[in-house]
């Protein structure tokens, strides 16, 4: 139960932009390689 207390300490407006920045910088990455690999198949 120590794990579901740990998650909402965690879990503050702090951690969660946190997290949204780190989502957003994978997707804009992913985003790049696919764009990369699209334009290198024409």
């Amino acid at each position: 139960m120590g794990i579901q207390i740990n998650w909402q300490e965690l879990l503050t407006k702090g951690e969660t932009y946190f997290i949204v920045v780190i989502i957003s910088l994978v997707a804009i990455l992913l985003w790049l390689l696919f764009v990369k690999v699209f334009s290198k198949r024409k």
